[in-house]
């Protein structure tokens, strides 16, 4: 004898797939969201790094300004970066001195704030080329004579990956 399959039997069932889809459905919805938040902090991170590129753009041009005599003299290109404690007292130090000093603190800055941050100050009359930080590409510097701008050359792991990919190259001077 065959069983009667009541209607009451057949609602229930369609009622568990109904739930069984908007599971679903909600679960691809919040996936979706968590995806959106991952490319939203991914973004508000780049654009942290990029303010800070900024800054430390700033930041060496402003102690440039700050030391004229180094700057026609030719210091800050491809400066060495040695600290000089007597920089910061009262006895003052070389305008050698404080360049190199600039130098060594803005150096640290870069690398404690940025992933992989390095970066170059150079003459270079054309910035707008593939350097790296191994190979920076500057023009060699005349003292006295039409020189090209000084820019600012940093460079960055952007994405995280281990590899510096992000490069920011502006005239400053």
């Amino acid at each position: 004898m065959a069983k009667k399959i009541s209607l009451s039997r057949i609602s229930q069932g369609l009622a568990l797939v109904e739930v069984l889809v908007a599971i679903v459905l909600i679960g691809i919805g919040i996936l979706g969201m968590a995806g959106l938040q991952v490319t939203g902090f991914r973004n508000t991170q780049q654009a942290v790094l990029a303010g800070q590129v900024s800054f430390m753009t700033s930041d060496i041009a402003e102690r440039m300004r700050a030391n004229p005599q180094a700057v026609d003299q030719g210091l800050y290109h491809l400066g060495n970066a040695n600290l000089h404690n007597e920089c910061s007292s009262m006895a003052g130090c070389t305008v050698l001195q404080l360049a190199e000093t600039d130098m060594f603190e803005w150096n640290n800055f870069l690398a404690n704030n940025l992933v992989m941050g390095e970066g170059v100050v150079c003459v270079d009359g054309v910035p707008e080329n593939n350097a790296t930080p191994n190979n920076p590409q500057c023009d060699n510097f005349i003292v006295g004579g039409n020189n090209p701008p000084y820019v600012v050359k940093i460079w960055w792991d952007r994405d995280l990956d281990g590899v510096q990919d992000q490069a920011y190259v502006i005239p400053i001077l």
